[in-house]
C-alpha cells in the first residue's frame, strides 16, 4: 500500500516494469531495552532473506511483473528508531 501511495504522489500509476531490476532493502528493527550497547549487529529473527522475500512479494504486480526480475539484491538489517523498511529499486539497462 505504501508503494502504491508513493507512486500516486508522483502522478499516475506507471506501467509495470518488465526488465531486470536491482533492489536494496534496509530494515531498521527495534532495539530491545535489555540488549547491551556493545551489541551492534541485529543477529536475531527475522532473517534477512525473509525480510527480502516479503518485500519482493509485496511489490510484485505493483512495481514489476514478477519478482524473478530482481537480479541484484542487497539486504541489511540493523537497529533503528523508528522501526521501518526502506526499499530502493532501480532498472538495470541492457540486462
Amino acid at each position: 500500500m505504501q508503494a502504491i501511495s508513493q507512486m500516486r504522489v508522483k502522478g499516475s500509476m506507471p506501467p509495470l516494469n518488465e526488465g531486470a531490476m536491482a533492489m536494496e532493502v534496509h530494515a531498521y528493527l527495534p532495539r530491545p531495552k535489555t540488549l547491551p550497547k556493545r551489541v551492534t549487529h541485529h543477529t536475531r529473527r527475522p532473517d534477512a532473506d525473509n525480510i527480502a522475500k516479503g518485500c519482493k512479494d509485496a511489490l510484485k504486480g505493483v512495481v514489476y511483473r514478477d519478482d524473478s526480475q530482481i537480479i541484484d539484491l542487497h539486504v541489511s538489517k540493523e537497529y533503528g528508531d523508528p522501526p521501518r523498511v526502506v526499499i530502493e529499486l532501480r532498472e538495470i539497462e541492457n540486462a
